[in-house]
């Protein structure tokens, strides 16, 4: 009995290290490979033009490598801010947010999409919004994090401005 129970218990340690390297993504499985790659993602816009009270922005999203971007998503965060502040801009309140499923973007590919600001009534002097990659399946070395001023911009963020006519 002794001795099944010794072979069971060296079988059992046989099989362990393959079952480990799957569950946790060894470098030879597709996850592994998967979480090695490698994308810059460049957010950047054109505009605003001008379109029967709103403002129109072409964003356009640039992967420049080495992988393909699977699973990117940007989000845009639009701030309303007030007239009373230094230089005619105060406090800015943050409004509307909105998803924009890219998908797929193989390297030195563009996807471009046109973003509408509503400034809508009130005392608003300037429309701030924020676009940036919220999602990517890949790490992203064209910035991760900030995106909340101009001094957190970064290659994956892109901020719009509407200056609101008076």
């Amino acid at each position: 009995m002794r001795r099944r129970t010794v072979l069971a218990a060296l079988i059992g340690l046989a099989v362990l290290p393959p079952l480990a390297a799957l569950a946790f993504g060894g470098p030879d499985t597709a996850h592994g490979a998967e979480a090695e790659a490698t994308v810059r993602i460049v957010v950047d816009a054109d505009g605003p033009l001008l379109d029967d009270g709103g403002a129109l922005y072409d964003v356009r999203v640039r992967n420049t490598g080495p992988g393909t971007a699977t699973g990117l998503v940007l989000r845009a965060v639009t701030r309303t801010c007030s007239a009373d502040g230094p230089q005619g801009v105060g406090r800015c309140v943050p409004g509307a947010r909105r998803f924009f499923q890219v998908g797929d973007l193989p390297t030195g590919r563009m996807t471009s999409f046109t973003y509408t600001v509503w400034p809508g009534g009130g005392e608003a002097a300037q429309i701030r919004t924020f676009m940036r990659v919220v999602a990517v399946d890949q790490v992203n070395t064209g910035g991760v994090d900030g995106c909340d001023t101009v001094a957190d911009a970064h290659d994956s963020c892109a901020m719009l401005v509407y200056n609101v006519p008076r």
